[in-house]
Formats: structure tokens, sequence, C-alpha cells
């Protein structure tokens, strides 16, 4: 040890350090987006609601306002004090569910509905929340290997293993979108999506349905006159129209080529591809072909696009909104085109040709049949990995840095709890399992408490329960693995100075002990002190288990020794990896930070949104406002004059009651008036003496339900006994009002 260069060491030292602090960052952040867009999603959901009446704004603030939970936790109440009562059997409880994965595993296939969301958080997030501590991953991807058995014991069909969205297939997509997996979806999706989603006036649909209804609402929103082409046909009928045809050959091509393109990038990027992700798709098709003798290299490949793609890169492709990938949101074609590609991608990675559910897709069959060896050696080149205890290693500098501290909020150990209490003889089985003595013990679970009032707890997982440490939040985040790393330094920089090495003796105590005498006998007293400030440290971290454990106190301290010279041969291997994985955390780190500012920024637009509807405030009326509000302000007193027959003649007018003369309707004229911007009120006028049955009361009609219409391929929109043509009347609302409201 006394060669050792001490400058190579403090540079691996601050190297180390470094992926220690962002791996910190890393688990937290991950952990932080996972609620973020799940509280994203229910806010979104309560905006529907809202908009169609059905809940109050209150509802909809009161969530958005705890979107993210409290760290600095709420005052304490009686369901704290039922932790407190019970943290050192909820510590017991949450190590043995943390240290074995069979119970996590076998419960994961029980939870259902509401309760889906927290455990998943619970599992991928907090038990197992940081993807470069090895031991975490180890367990994590055993426990997935269990789900993965159970899952396939369970199934009769091939083809239908992953595909439900349950709690299964709900952690194995949130683990494949931790940290260093939302990096590699950003590398591979994120500049071909920018570039497909640039393309404004790019359309991609290929449904010859849908094709034909687009061209007669082009030709009748652009010339403001009835389409020669009849309204409603069969498939048939528009798929042999040849503008269609032509259309469709042109969009074809555009489809498969942006499908290939993303192809071509998610294949290419196999080593990317996290190698607990590769792990599983090993997995997959190990255990399918035990479970399924005659399945063949193309089943298992689907398999494993059931996960990769369909998990993984398929919710980007279709959204990619969500993580911030483009620079705007994709307006309703945009967004098809996405699903189109999608489509075609998907099939592809489950070895499916397109057939009579949806034929217009087949005319990209040649595509798939072209692609799929393509596809087949990707997923071949995946699952060439090692196994599990050869790839991660045990770090001893790295992970005894780590304490085994679980953070995680009341509400997840009430969750957890009730779920074992409820299915407690089918994850634990024998009432001698330890899982099984501790929920007895505890008794019945606590209630949920309220979103405001849960916070988070701290629990110390240990199997040393006789002889815990007691200690504070600050302790157990800063101060264990400080003390190592004091343990490990002190300890090198002593067999540094002294004159020989501990190589000829039985241990590296009695190794000190001689030192020690030796520098007493010298009257060295900065030594001897320096000796039993060493011994102390080292005997504090062995205490606290947080150096590798032996069979005794010698055994462990020459362990430690023996690790320190592994580390010193070698060094510069290591330093090179380690820089490497610093490169890989930081990429991580800085995805994950980017993207968490996304969401809040998603999250300060929805209580923006909500603030004005709580103030009574809209967009529309926003357009109104402002320093030009007069000079448009005549607009809104314009009333515009149309009479029946020009309707018709126009085209608006499509169909009337039937039992209306015709000689009445040439009496009646409508007046249109622009009440907001794109809020329009429609009046019938009769003239003195005439009564006919057309309109009950004034109609009330918004642009953007005209849009929405549009958009669906609505063609025709009846009101009371008048039928109006949508494209025409849309033609007829902008020209009349709102080109003027746009000057």
């Amino acid at each position: 040890m006394a060669n050792d260069k001490p400058e190579l060491a403090e540079a691996l030292e601050k190297d180390e350090n470094e992926v220690r602090r962002l791996r910190s960052q890393i688990v937290s952040g991950a952990r932080k987006n996972h609620i973020l867009e799940r509280e994203l999603s229910e806010i979104d959901e309560k905006i529907k609601l809202l908009i169609k009446n059905r809940i109050s704004v209150q509802e909809v603030i009161a969530q958005s306002a705890g979107a993210l939970p409290d760290e600095k936790g709420a005052v304490a109440g009686s369901e704290e004090l039922h932790v407190k009562e019970k943290r050192s059997i909820y510590e017991d409880l949450f190590y043995q569910l943390q240290t074995k994965p069979r119970y996590l595993a076998k419960l994961a296939r029980l939870v259902e509905g509401k309760d889906t969301p927290a455990f998943v958080q619970t599992v991928v997030f907090d038990l197992y929340g940081d993807q470069y501590d090895t031991r975490e991953e180890r367990l994590l991807l055993s426990m997935f290997k269990m789900m993965l058995q159970d899952e396939l014991a369970a199934s009769s069909d091939k083809g239908s293993l992953l595909r439900a969205n349950t709690a299964v297939t709900q952690m194995l997509s949130a683990y494949a979108k931790r940290g260093q997996g939302l990096s590699v979806l950003k590398g591979v999706l994120e500049e071909p999506l920018k570039k497909i989603t640039s393309q404004k006036n790019l359309n991609l649909e290929i449904n010859p349905t849908k094709v034909y209804a687009q061209m007669i609402t082009d030709f009748e929103t652009k010339e403001g006159k009835e389409s020669p082409l009849p309204k409603t046909v069969d498939d048939d009928t528009a798929a042999a129209n040849p503008e269609v045809k032509k259309i469709i050959q042109e969009r074809k091509e555009l489809l498969l080529a942006n499908a290939d393109i993303i192809l071509s990038r998610i294949v290419s990027g196999a080593e990317s591809i996290p190698y607990g992700m590769r792990w599983i798709c090993r997995q997959l098709g190990e255990l399918a072909r035990q479970r399924f003798p005659d399945i063949d290299r193309h089943q298992v490949g689907s398999l494993m696009g059931g996960y990769i793609y369909l998990r993984f890169f398929n919710p980007i492709i279709v959204t990619p909104d969500a993580i911030n990938f483009v620079d705007t949101k994709p307006n309703r074609t945009m967004r098809r085109n996405l699903i189109l590609i999608a489509k075609v991608l998907q099939n592809l990675s489950n070895g499916l040709l397109f057939g009579d559910k949806e034929p217009y897709m087949i005319i990209a069959n040649d595509f798939i049949k072209e692609k799929t060896e393509v596809l087949q050696k990707y997923f071949q080149q995946l699952t060439k990995v090692d196994d599990l205890n050869e790839s991660l290693q045990m770090d001893k500098f790295l992970e005894h840095t780590s304490s085994n501290v679980l953070q995680i909020q009341l509400n997840q150990i009430f969750l957890i709890h009730t779920l074992l209490h409820k299915h407690l003889d089918e994850v634990c089985g024998d009432s001698s399992d330890p899982v099984h003595e501790l929920i007895k013990k505890m008794g019945a679970p606590s209630a949920a408490v309220e979103k405001v009032a849960d916070r988070p707890i701290i629990l110390q997982l240990s199997d040393v329960r006789n002889a815990r440490v007691s200690t504070t939040v600050e302790f157990v985040g800063e101060r264990l693995p400080a003390l190592f790393l004091q343990a490990k330094k002190s300890l090198l920089a002593l067999l540094r100075k002294l004159p020989s090495n501990p190589g000829k003796h039985p241990s590296i105590l009695s190794f000190l002990a001689e030192q020690r005498a030796n520098a007493e006998a010298k009257k060295d007293t900065e030594l001897v002190a320096q000796i039993d400030n060493t011994v102390a440290v080292l005997r504090s971290a062995n205490g606290m288990n947080l150096l590798p454990k032996g069979s005794n106190e010698d055994d462990t301290f020459n362990m430690l020794v023996w690790s320190f010279v592994q580390e010193a041969l070698n060094r510069r291997s290591r330093i090179e990896a380690t820089k490497k994985r610093l490169k890989v955390v930081q990429g991580a780190t800085e995805t994950i930070e980017t993207h968490h500012k996304y969401l809040l920024s998603r999250l300060e637009l929805y209580k923006m949104y909500l603030e004005n509807v709580r103030k009574g405030q809209s967009q529309q009326l926003a357009l109104a406002a402002g320093p030009v509000a007069k000079e448009k302000k005549k607009i809104f007193d314009t009333v515009v004059k149309m009479s029946h027959e020009q309707l018709e003649t126009a085209g608006i007018v499509t169909q009337t009651n039937a039992a209306v003369k015709r000689a009445v309707l040439k009496k009646c004229y409508y007046g249109f008036t622009m009440e907001k911007p794109g809020q329009f009120k429609v009046e019938l006028h009769l003239k003195k003496g005439v009564e006919v049955k057309l309109l009950k009361k004034p109609i009330e009609l918004n642009l953007e339900d005209l849009l929405q219409m549009q958009e669906k391929g609505v063609g025709s929109y009846e009101i009371d006994y008048v039928t109006l043509n949508v494209n025409l009347l849309i033609h007829f609302l902008n020209t009349k009002f709102m080109v003027h409201v746009a000057r």
C-alpha cells in the first residue's frame, strides 16, 4: 500500500462522489416526475369533466394544488402516531419485502384499479428506486422474473402476454422510463418525431373513407359551395375514386418512409438500451420457451416486442408531447399521423400482417414482410447480455455509501399494509412466514389520510432488529455514508504511512496492534492516536453494518483491506469505467431535470386555466379585450340576414321539415350575430302572420364545436327541424364574421 498513488485515488474518489450525488438526484427526480405525470393525467381528466360541467372547478383546483407531496412533512396526527407506535414492525416488514422480492411479485398480480398507480410508485420508485444501485437493481429484476414466471404460468395464449394494462405491465413501463431509459428515448426518438411534427401540411391518412370525406370538406370549406361528390358512400366506392387512389398512394409512400426512419433509429440503438430492459427481454425469451416448447423465434420476438416496443417506444411515438419531445401539441391530423406510424411498427413488432379488421392498412404488409428479419435481429441482439450476477457485480465502494433507508409516504405504508392484509394467504401462505407474522401482529391497517395530511416517513431497513441505531432523518441521509467514507479514508491514509505492509499478518487488527506497539516504543504519540482513531472509526462503521460482512470482526476488516488492494490494482481501468458511468449518469440527470421543468410548466398552465375559469374568464373573451376592442366592437353589433332560400342555395341548409310548404319558407329569414369571438346566435324571423316549425328557439353556435365536428368527419348538423352542412356553415361564419376579428 505504500506504493499506492494517492492522486489516482483522489481522482477516483472525486468522480465516485459525483456519481453518488447525481444518483441521489436521479432517484429523487424520477420519483417526482412519476408523481407529477400521474397527477397531471388526473387533472387532465378532471378538466374534461369540468368542461362538461360534471364537477366543480374547486375540485380540480384542489387536485392541482397538491400535485407534488410536501417533502417538509406535515403536522403529526393520529395516523403518524400509528406509524410511530409500529415503526419497528413497519421497518421489519419493508425490509422483508425489499430483500425477498417474491412477496411483491405475488402482490403485483393481485393489485387492481385505483391502488395500482401508488403500488407501482412504491415498488419501482421507492423500494427499488436507485437504478444505479446494483443491490436494488438485482432485487428488482429478480422480482420481475418471478412476475413473468407467474404471468406465463397463468397464460394459455402466447399472444396475450403483457398486452393488458395491469400492475405488472405498468411496473415494467415505469421501470423502462426511469432516468437512463428516458435518455435513450430522447436520443432515439426526439429528432425524427420533431421532424415529422414540424411538417404542418403532412397528412398520412390512408383510410379511403376518411380521405374521401376530407376531399369533400376541403372543397366546401374552400369554395363555399356544395361538393358535387355524393356525401355518403361505402368503403369500396370511396377506395375506387381515382383522386382517393392517387392521394393514398402518395401518402402510403410517406407513411412507410417515416415508419422506416423511426425503425432504423430503434434497431441501431440496441446497445444503448439499459441492461435491465435487455435482461427482461432475455428472460421473456427463456421463460416463454420453457412454458411453450413449440414456440418459434418470431413468436418469441413478438413477446419481446410486447415489452420493448409496446411499453417503451410506442407511447412516446403516439404522444411525444407528453415528455416535451416536440415544440407544440400535435393537432388532430398530426396525432393521426403518429398513430398510423405506430400502427405499422406495432404490427411489425407483433409479427402480424394487417387483415380484415383494418383493410386499409393492408398496403403496409409488404413493408412488414421486408422488415421482419431486421427486427428479429434487433430482438436477438437485445438478449445478448450477461447473467444477472455476472453483470451486476457488487460495487463495495458505491453500495456501502447508501444506507438501507426508505423514504415513503404515509399512504403508501397504509396501502401496502392494506394489500397484504387483504391478500395475506395468497401472498404468504404459511402462517409461520415472517411477513404473515408481522401482518397478524399489526392487525387491521389504517385508512388512507387526506392528501394534505399525507407526508413522508423515514424507515431504516435492517435485518439486525435488536441492534438498531436510533437516528434522525439528517443522520440517516448524510452521516452514515460519511462514516463509511471516513473509515475507508482513515485506513488508507494509515496504511500508506506505515513502513511495512500487513500481508504477513493473520488480520489487519493484529497488524495495527503491532504497529501501535512499535509507535508507543518510539513515543510517536501522533501515530498511536491515528491508529486508535482508525480502529474506532472502523468499529463504528462495522457496528452500523456499513462494511462488507465477514464471519467475525477480523474477517470483516480483512475483507475491507483486500478490497482496497483490488481497487489499487484495477484503479486505472476503474477510473475509466467510473468516468464512463459518470457521463451516463450526467445525461440521465439532465434529461430528468428537463422533463421535470416541462411537467411543472404544464402544471402552471393548468393552474392558469383553472384560475381563469374560477374568475369567469375565458380565452375567447380575451380575444375581444384590449386596445383594439373598440375597433372590433362593431362586428359584434352586426346582424347578418339570410333568407331560408339563400341558405338553401348556398348549400348551408340541406334539409327542412317536409311538412313546411315552400311558399312559407320564402317568408322566413335568419339573423346571425356574433356574441363573442367564435360564439354565434341564430334567430328565425317570420313575416307577420306566418307560423312555421323550424327552430324551437334561437340557435347557439360555437365555432370550436363545429370545427371538432368537421375533424371527426361529421358533415351534417341537425337542429330541431333544420339540417345544416357543417363545412359550409363554417365557411359562412368565417367569411362573414371571423375574418374581421382576425384583422
